[in-house]
C-alpha cells in the first residue's frame, strides 16, 4: 500500500477496489456490535438520537430499505443483510471523499463514525 496520507490517484475508492482496504470488516463488525448493539433484533426508540427507530447495529430509517417501525422484530439474516448493505454503502461513499492512502484502522474509524453523523 502506498504511505498512508500520501495522495494517490483514484484515493481510498482505488484501495477498496484493488482489495487493500475491506469493505464491513469483522473487526468493523465487532464494533459496530458493542457499540450499537449486538442482536438488536427488536427496533426501539434511540434515546440518543431523539427517539429515532434503530434496529440491528445502528440501522435506522435514513439508511434502510425496509421500513423501522418500533416494536418490529427483524430476523438475524434481516438484520445481516441489511447492516451489510447500509455498511458498505456507506463506506463506499466515504471512500470517494478520501483522496490519500489511509489504513484498515483509520478507514474503520472514519466508517463508524459516518456510520453515526452520515458521509
Amino acid at each position: 500500500m502506498s504511505a498512508v496520507g500520501k495522495r494517490i490517484a483514484g484515493g481510498a475508492a482505488a484501495l477498496v477496489a484493488s482489495g487493500t482496504l475491506t469493505l464491513f470488516s469483522a473487526d468493523l463488525q465487532q464494533f459496530l456490535g458493542r457499540w450499537e448493539g449486538e442482536g438488536q433484533n427488536v427496533v426501539y426508540a434511540d434515546k440518543l438520537a431523539k427517539g429515532l427507530p434503530t434496529v440491528c447495529k445502528g440501522v435506522t430509517k435514513h439508511t434502510s430499505p425496509y421500513p423501522v417501525v418500533v416494536g418490529d422484530y427483524w430476523s438475524s439474516e434481516r438484520c445481516a443483510e441489511v447492516e451489510r448493505l447500509v455498511v458498505s454503502k456507506g463506506q463506499l461513499e466515504l471512500a470517494d471523499c478520501i483522496d490519500v492512502a489511509i489504513s484498515q484502522p483509520i478507514f474503520e474509524a472514519l466508517s463508524s463514525h459516518s456510520h453515526n453523523f452520515g458521509v
